[in-house]
């Protein structure tokens, strides 16, 4: 039996704690790992792993490290449900060794070689109707009689292969022999989710198969008024329509989801609980990338306070993903436009919950039924001139959230105490982390500036080589490659305080020879080496000076200020490339004190970065609309709106994302509530308003995931009687005793609060406070870059060009799209073979009228050709 290497961390390790394995065979050692050692996170020059503020950081950065150093031919890393995973392609048999810790468990576990179950084709036999009642079960079994040709099984999947959804439906009536009033109105419930129909076929054998099943469009009946015998007409449908204006729980939106879990979620909504099975069109290059590995943002789905409903969601998905989906033998099947004729191919399966099952090898049945008697229809198809990808993002060129500089501008009006809870995500330098910084202070809430050096009376001199160890870096580090251009912005405002001992002359005359430059320095690093700076003794410092300074001041009587007050707004743009890829750092260093002191009269700095951008200005083919043209004399041109790409520009929001989940997607927050409140001032006149406050201490990882990673939306309230409610006017608060959670539950006058924050429910006995999780593991943004048509290896591409890729295989040369009727019932998933013009075809079919009772199908089919095209430019 195969076997695999599982590696669990238990707890955090202790700093420069070592992890070393060996996993040997008979013949020696088979695989072996040179040691790993953990270090501090604050040691970043030190090679290692980092030891993240959480241990579910820990194991992602554990897992990015093992999978980038230790992969090789025989061996690929994986992660699932916050455990790492060394799976081998060879042997089965082995042993392991390992260093035994405490905190680290390795062992090797079977990998079981039962098969995931793939349905296999069957052959038609007899067929029957039942309809269910799935809130009562004690109802008796009635069988009823329905009309000959009455029953139509319908799939309709437009006019080509191309769309996302091949919705199907099942018309039928029943037989009312005795002129009964409403002998069937029990049927009509207003409910879309009370009676389930199911079609089973028995096969010759006597082995059943379910066809097809739906439920009963709940607020439809109609009945003749009228005596004798007559039928009463029924439909049920897959239910994917009835996703038109359901919506998902608004806490999800702002969360991430992998596509099983995501397309699971939603199918759910059907009421239909079925297993999915999935053959991608798209694959990334690289092997160690699966389907189940690409990740969606729901973020994009929620604008300007409306989301997405979740059928736009589902059909986003599939559009950007080159996907149909049907509903058919109890499964839902997705399948890649380019695979939809594909006789034998391996299939990946997936529970109702989007659990991964395993991959099988799945068998698609050609039929050649007879044709009726009337004549089919051959047309034919013109290929593609040209396939328009037009992707529409919301944020083009910056590759830095806009919220990365966050301003205060809430200082009036509140005492200092009552400010500190309200306002804690406006403070710029929250998110921001501070490195060494012995030589900053952290400006009041109620200030407008951010940070400062320390006052210059208190003797503190601060040298270049001091201010590399004292900063406040960045916690967004964009992704950056060759082949672009790249403009770097920055902007910030300097507010200088002095005596009456500093002249105007003498202010000009250092700000015009650049001296007050060393107060506002920035570092940008490229996988930890420094590429731009404007210290001193920077090799890029020439490069790097600011472009403008412009000042302004004002006169002040606040005692340590001075009488004057400069503010100098500092200015530089530069375009720049870079030579090999990896993540940009951005770091605000420690302004120098050396040559600013007492004999100058200035008495502090105090700096405050208004812009921060980093831009792609050339060369992001991903990041524009792709037209594919081929050299062909055809003039057709195909046009998609591509709802969501794969960018490695870090600023494109509706971007897949690659990675693996780490850990469950909630997690309970520990509640011990406490009463408080706090006042904020009116003026004029003074007047005194409360702010209601219910607190309750939260552990520090708890913190840190809500508000540095920005996840104070997907917070939920969950009551005992299992209702939620979506629970997000938080905030977060740095006490004596430790870190405290904030809910605002009520307020008095107009305070000046988040504009989207509202009143919190009390919680009571049995409730929950929970958070919906996106934990994935660190990604390499360069496997964004690649992908490929499955099947056609050696011609990987961007994701755009590869969607355009994608319609242009399907349509190399002139294809034929054929309507006829068959002698026979055609299914969705079978191939229909047809000899012409000397050829022998395979057809698609996109529409199916089923008569269920006469054995006869009307079918609408296109052309199935998949071939590699190499006459394609992008432009």
């Amino acid at each position: 039996m195969a076997q695999r290497l599982k590696i669990q961390l238990l707890s955090q390790p202790n700093p420069y704690q070592v992890m070393t394995f060996t996993v040997f065979t008979s013949d020696g050692v088979y695989f072996r790992n040179n040691s790993i050692v953990f270090v501090p996170g604050a040691s970043s020059g030190l090679a290692g792993v980092q030891i993240g503020p959480t241990l579910a950081d820990t194991v992602s950065r554990l897992f990015a490290r093992l999978s980038e150093s230790f992969s090789d031919t025989v061996t690929w890393w994986s992660m699932e449900s916050g455990d790492i995973y060394l799976n081998f392609y060879e042997p089965s048999s082995l042993n392991l060794n390992y260093i035994t810790r405490s905190w680290l468990h390795i062992e090797l576990v079977a990998v079981s070689d039962t098969p995931v179950e793939i349905l296999q084709p069957f052959t038609v036999g007899s067929l029957s109707l039942e309809i269910i009642d799935t809130y009562e079960n004690d109802r008796p079994l009635v069988e009823e009689m329905t009309q000959a040709n009455a029953p139509m099984l319908r799939y309709d999947g437009g006019d080509d292969i191309y769309e996302p959804l091949m919705a199907s439906t099942l018309d039928f009536n029943l037989l009312v022999n005795d002129a009964s009033d409403a002998k069937f109105s029990h049927l009509f419930t207003g409910d879309e989710n009370r009676y389930r129909v199911r079609l089973t076929n028995t096969d010759p054998d006597g082995e059943q198969q379910l066809v097809w099943q739906g439920f009963l469009l709940p607020d439809q009946y109609k009945e003749p008024y009228r005596n004798g015998v007559f039928f009463v007409s029924f439909t049920a449908v897959d239910m994917v329509s009835t996703l038109k204006g359901k919506y998902l729980d608004p806490w999800m939106y702002y969360a991430r989801y992998t596509l099983p879990e995501i397309i699971s979620m939603l199918l759910k909504m059907t009421g239909l609980e079925q297993r999915i099975t999935v053959r991608p069109s798209l694959v990334n290059a690289s092997p160690l990338i699966a389907w189940k590995n690409i990740i969606v943002n729901l973020e994009p789905f929620f604008k300007d306070g409306k989301p997405s409903d979740a059928y736009k969601i589902l059909e986003s998905i599939l559009i950007s993903q080159c996907l149909s989906l049907r509903s058919y033998r109890g499964e839902w099947q997705i399948e890649g436009f380019t695979r939809r004729g594909e006789l034998e191919g391996p299939v990946q399966v997936f529970g109702p919950d989007g659990a991964y099952l395993g991959t099988g090898t799945a068998s698609r049945q050609q039929v050649d039924f007879e044709m009726q008697a009337e004549s089919p229809n051959l047309t034919s198809i013109t290929p593609f001139k040209t396939v328009d990808v037009d992707f529409s993002y919301d944020e083009q060129k910056n590759q830095f959230p806009d919220d990365v500089l966050i301003r205060n501008s809430f200082f009036a009006g509140y005492n200092n105490d009552a400010f500190d809870r309200t306002t804690p995500t406006t403070t710029y330098f929250n998110q921001w982390k501070k490195i060494g910084a012995t030589y900053l202070d952290l400006m009041k809430p109620t200030e407008e500036f951010s940070f400062k050096k320390k006052n210059i009376y208190t003797l503190y001199v601060v040298s270049e080589a001091e201010s590399l160890t004292n900063y406040y870096e960045c916690p967004v580090k964009p992704y950056v490659s060759p082949g672009r251009v790249y403009e770097f912005e920055f902007e910030s405002v300097l507010r200088i305080g002095h005596g009456l001992g500093v002249v105007p002359d003498q202010f000009m005359g250092q700000l015009s020879r650049g001296d007050f430059d060393s107060q506002v320095m920035f570092q940008i690093l490229l996988n930890g080496e420094e590429i731009r700076s404007n210290r001193p003794s920077s090799p890029t410092f020439g490069q790097n000076k600011y472009d403008e300074r412009i000042y302004d001041s004002y006169v002040t009587n606040q005692g340590r200020m001075g009488s004057i007050v400069y503010k100098v707004t500092f200015k530089i743009k530069r375009e720049f490339s870079v030579s090999t890829d990896g993540y940009l750092t951005f770091r605000m260093l420690a302004p120098i004190n050396e040559g600013f002191g007492g004999e100058f009269g200035y008495q502090y700095f105090e700096v405050m970065p208004k812009v921060l951008k980093i831009s792609v200005v050339e060369g992001g083919v991903e990041s524009e609309n792709i037209s594919a043209k081929r050299n062909i004399n055809y003039t057709q041109t195909m046009g998609l709106d591509l709802p969501i790409t794969c960018s490695v520009n870090f600023a494109v929001p509706n971007s897949f994302r690659l990675g693996d989940r780490i850990g469950q997607t909630s997690r309970d927050i520990p509640m011990v509530f406490q009463e408080d409140a706090a006042f904020y001032q009116v003026f004029p006149p003074l007047n005194n308003l409360m702010l209601s406050f219910r607190k309750m201490q939260i552990p520090e990882d708890i913190s840190a995931y809500l508000f540095d990673k920005g996840n104070t939306k997907a917070v939920y309230l969950e009551r005992a009687d299992g209702t939620k409610e979506h629970f997000y006017s938080l905030y977060v608060r740095n006490e004596q005793a430790g870190r405290f959670l904030y809910s605002l539950t009520d307020w008095q006058g107009r305070p000046r609060i988040p504009k989207d924050y509202k009143r919190l429910p009390v919680a009571g006995a049995g409730d929950q406070l929970k958070i919906h999780l996106s934990d994935f593991t660190e990604e390499d943004y360069s496997k964004r870059e690649f992908w490929k048509v499955f099947g056609l290896d050696g011609w990987e591409e961007t994701y755009p060009r590869t969607v355009a890729n994608a319609y242009h295989c399907t349509r190399k040369d002139p294809v034929l799209n054929l309507e006829t009727g068959l002698l026979g019932l055609m299914f969705p998933d079978q191939v229909y073979s047809l000899y012409f013009d000397g050829q022998d075809r395979k057809f698609l079919p996109t529409r199916l009228e089923l008569d269920l009772t006469g054995g006869k199908t009307q079918m609408n089919a296109k052309e199935y050709s998949v071939n590699q095209i190499t006459d394609i430019t992008y432009g």
